[in-house]
């Protein structure tokens, strides 16, 4: 009777949560072309390595495969789970082989409604100018931790006051700046939370934070984890969102939102906002499939929870951790803001989107073939899988499935353009023109014992291992390591040769994320530092000890083309279009000349103006060095990891970003230390090269390590901004500081 309720209930769930998703019914793509003539040096993703993606059929079909990778991570840890996102020794293993397959079909997504207006009004007051967040596809807000909306400066505190007990607190300042003169009009508190980014659209300013608390443990699984000797709470996995009105008091939010899983990224299209999170469920050893609150990530909207249906929901072949992605469509003018929930059974690294779509990337790691005994001691090969989803107007849908080999960094190694989406990658692994017939094989390790079941004592554990495994770690293993020593040392030589950094790759796909083009071997041996794609060109910066920029020429995305190479010492961390025929680059300043030891040691901080008018003759016009003060010193700034610490606005000329650096110094006693500056650099651009007209610049305490981390405009001030201070400055042939805020 029970097992009936559950399942009744079941079904009521589906049933309500059909509405928050739209289904797509391609469910994959194809293996590429297999053209030799356009792969260059490439390796075959295809056939049984090709990760085959569809949407789900039930909860049934999850449950499985859910189930199949929670019990391998308990088997592998012998029967206690450290953590439910582990990955699977041995590589990603393939999930449909063990699923029953259902034959019901998957409704057809209709995709025929308006396009909603691109953009989105940031509000303003009057016709003041002011600088936006730096975002990478116009029309597409992204979040960040500061917003303005030239009448008001929001910021994120992320220096968070911890409650003993309870989690932590933040806040998110609201300034009112006045032709530099600033004042705190107000803080909105966050209990139990960690601020994460903010979005505005007209007169609403919206807040995403992740919940920091414990919860208690769901009474389903509770008698199972105190026999495992676990805990009676699990920490909350949960990101809110909170839309408040900026004609308010900020008292109260005006609707809320949240989704399980922690930050991941969002992205607003006018009154549309994408949310995506990371969850990962806290399952215990033995699960049922009814036991939904275990294993299926849910969302909410004004405190009402609903499930993701099991047609939201994306399978993917090859399973090596229970994680999943969750995407919500959001329309931030409805009280009830949910517009669709779609999920993906896999983590989510990056994040790419523009008009009509979000790309989600994640991670595999896959053995080599005809060498699984040797993973065990030297891995295999990383491939970035990306998931496509169409939006619209707050629906979501799925599209397909693509997969190119080697890693990514940030999100402007992923670019499309006219329906052809674009990848570089990071390509770690065996030298592709290897022969690998005769790689030396290491010997058989003799079998390690394995522990005893002890449950919570600790103490019998430590006996063990103790007693048993260093008696045999001393008598076995290291007996065996000296009789096949010379052996062992030859095999791991031959891998430390030729496994390793094979440089960067470029891949071009289609709509279905099938592969159309594909070049290897980007400067093998050297480290991708910054991608940027305009139009049909790609342009591709690498570091090991001078700078490449290299062009590619795109408009045959079946056969990507290399255009030119220009090797210059330093290299560009961030590359952002400038106007026609030029391209500029911010990174690092690194030693040209020298003793060996010192070639391409970093010496500071650089600006560089790329002559791009002609991609078959690249040149840079004009470099700005921040040298160090000295060989003793440092410097680095946000702009290296993070884009959007960048100010970019060639229509104001302008171009600012923040950076920090430390003075080797040794006072009067005779004690060296460092002393460190917090700095703010404004520059300008002509034809005569970069011009600074000032830097806002404030020396720390002893105890001091912020620095800096975003810069905006607001009419003909500069505001240089904090976790917790903001120092405003006038912008005219210098740079006149006006005032410094505390929060």
């Amino acid at each position: 009777m029970l097992k009936r309720i559950t399942a009744l209930v079941i079904a009521v769930v589906m049933l309500l949560s059909l509405t928050a998703c739209k289904t797509s019914v391609k469910t994959g793509a194809g293996s590429g072309n297999g053209d030799g003539d356009k792969q260059q040096n490439g390796g075959d993703i295809s056939g049984d390595n090709y990760d085959e993606s569809r949407i789900a059929v039930d909860y049934g079909e999850i449950y499985q495969a859910v189930k199949l990778a929670n019990d391998e991570q308990f088997n592998y840890n012998n029967g206690v789970k450290y953590s439910s996102s582990m990955a699977i020794r041995g590589g990603a293993m393939s999930i449909f082989d063990e699923i029953v397959e259902d034959d019901d079909e998957v409704e057809e997504y209709d995709k025929s409604y308006d396009i909603p207006a691109k953009g989105g009004d940031l509000g303003g007051g009057d016709d003041t100018e002011f600088s936006d967040t730096n975002n990478q596809v116009e029309g597409v807000q992204e979040s960040d931790i500061v917003k303005t909306d030239g009448k008001h400066i929001f910021v994120v505190s992320n220096n968070h006051d911890y409650i003993y007990g309870g989690g932590t607190s933040g806040k998110i300042s609201v300034v009112e700046p006045d032709n530099g003169e600033m004042e705190l009009i107000a803080q909105i508190s966050l209990e139990n939370a960690y601020p994460q980014e903010l979005l505005l659209y007209n007169d609403k300013l919206i807040i995403i934070w992740n919940k920091s608390e414990y919860i208690d443990t769901p009474t389903a699984r509770m008698d199972r984890m105190e026999d495992m000797g676990w805990g009676g709470s699990v920490h909350a996995q949960q990101t809110v969102l909170q839309v408040y009105d900026l004609d308010g008091d900020f008292e109260e939010p005006a609707s809320v939102y949240s989704q399980d899983g922690g930050y991941t990224s969002s992205r607003m299209i006018g009154e549309y906002i994408y949310l995506i999170t990371n969850f990962t469920p806290d399952i215990p050893q033995d699960f049922e499939e009814e036991e939904i609150d275990l294993y299926i990530p849910s969302f909410s909207c004004n405190d009402k929870r609903t499930f993701v249906a099991p047609g939201c929901i994306v399978l993917p072949d090859k399973l090596d951790w229970i994680q999943y992605s969750v995407i919500g469509g959001l329309n931030v003018n409805e009280e009830d803001m949910s517009v669709s929930v779609f999920s993906n059974l896999g983590a989510t690294g990056f994040v790419y989107a523009n008009n009509d779509n979000i790309y989600l990337t994640r991670s595999v790691h896959e053995g080599i073939r005809g060498m699984e005994e040797m993973l065990y001691y030297y891995g295999g090969e990383t491939y970035s899988i990306i998931d496509k989803f169409a939006i619209n107007a707050g629906e979501i849908s799925y599209t397909a499935t693509g997969k190119a080999k080697g890693g990514v960094e940030n999100q402007f190694r992923f670019d499309e353009y006219n329906g052809i989406f674009r990848v570089v990658t990071s390509v770690w692994g065996l030298d592709p023109d290897i022969d690998t017939s005769d790689i030396p094989k290491r010997p058989e390790q003799p079998e390690e014992p394995q522990s005893p079941d002890f449950g919570g004592d600790w103490q019998k554990w430590d006996e063990w291992y103790n007693d048993v495994y260093m008696n045999w770690y001393n008598d076995v293993y290291n007996n065996w390591y000296e009789e096949n020593k010379t052996l062992i040392q030859g095999c791991d030589k031959w891998w430390s040769e030729n496994y390793g950094n094979q440089g960067g790759a470029l891949y071009t796909f289609d709509g279905d994320m099938n592969i159309l083009g594909e070049v290897h071997g980007i400067a093998k041996g050297e480290n991708v530092q910054s991608v940027r794609f305009v139009g049909d060109i790609g342009y591709i910066v690498t570091f090991k000890q001078v700078d490449p920029l290299f062009s590619f020429d795109l408009s045959d995305p079946t056969s990507p083309v290399k255009l030119d190479e220009l090797k210059i010492p330093g290299f560009s961390r961030y590359l952002h279009p400038w106007s026609d025929g030029l391209l500029l680059g911010l990174g690092v300043h690194a030693v040209e000349d020298g003793e060996e030891a010192d070639f391409g040691r970093r010496m500071g901080l650089k600006l560089s103006m790329f002559d791009v008018s002609d991609n078959e003759e690249l040149s840079e016009r004009h470099v700005y060095i921040i040298e160090n003060p000295d060989g003793e010193s440092w410097s680095n700034s946000p702009i290296e990891s993070e884009h959007k610490a960048a100010l970019v606005a060639p229509d104001r000329n302008l171009i600012g970003f923040p950076y920090s650096y430390s003075e080797y110094t040794v006072n009067d006693n005779g004690y060296s230390g460092y002393k460190r500056t917090a700095a703010y650099a404004v520059f300008t651009y002509d034809n005569d090269g970069f011009s600074l007209i000032g830097e806002i610049s404030i020396v720390l305490d002893e105890n001091d390590w912020w620095e800096f981390n975003r810069g905006m405009y607001i009419g003909d001030y500069i505001y240089a901004i904090s976790n917790g201070m903001i120092v405003s400055a006038a912008i005219g042939d210098e740079l006149v500081k006006v005032q410094e805020l505390k929060f």
